[in-house]
């Protein structure tokens, strides 16, 4: 049986759901913020940064955010002009933002040029490395998820979407407990 997956309800240890924002955004899990361009995904969740690094009151008034650091992985939006400025205006402790390139600078034996490799959510060891240099993070936004999901994934098709989900939840953000958000377009 477990060599098929195969697992009696009974034997589960069940446990409570550990929220970042009640009833919305749970730790350890994945949210996904999907809508047409233009409409704010971005800066909704630029919002929600500033709260976790500040330890700020919901917008519903159903508490305040847990203090904490956020990772932010953007192929849209630019850190100089746009992010920091937004975030700066939020009143976010900018120390607690961490910007992820996705990209692994590997040098060149002598003589040769160094690469940049981009890195994907397929990467899982990269993305634990990542979290275990930010031990405190609560949040990780990326922006938008596509862009992420490496050569040859199509973002339409479910099965290749999840074939790359679901191994980054489970060995990246389950096991460190940080909220995963991704954007996404219709």
């Amino acid at each position: 049986d477990a060599d098929m997956g195969i697992i009696a309800a009974g034997s589960v240890q069940e446990r409570p759901i550990d929220w970042l924002w009640e009833y919305r955004l749970a730790a350890g899990e994945m949210a996904l913020v999907a809508g047409d361009g233009g409409l704010g995904k971005s800066s909704l969740l630029l919002a929600f940064t500033s709260l976790v690094t500040i330890g700020g009151r919901w917008p519903d008034g159903s508490g305040l955010a847990p203090v904490g650091d956020v990772i932010i992985i953007s192929a849209e939006d630019s850190r100089e002009t746009t992010l920091k400025p937004r975030l700066m205006a939020l009143g976010a402790n900018l120390d607690r933002v961490k910007f992820v390139t996705a990209k692994m600078v590997i040098p060149g034996k002598p003589g040769k040029p160094m690469t940049v490799n981009p890195m994907t959510l397929q990467d899982c060891s990269y993305w634990r490395d990542v979290l275990r240099r930010v031990p405190g993070c609560k949040l990780l936004i990326v922006d938008p998820i596509p862009s992420y999901l490496g050569r040859g994934v199509n973002d339409s098709k479910n099965g290749e979407l999840r074939a790359v989900i679901e191994p980054f939840i489970e060995t990246v953000i389950r096991p460190d407990g940080a909220c995963f958000v991704g954007i996404t377009h219709l």
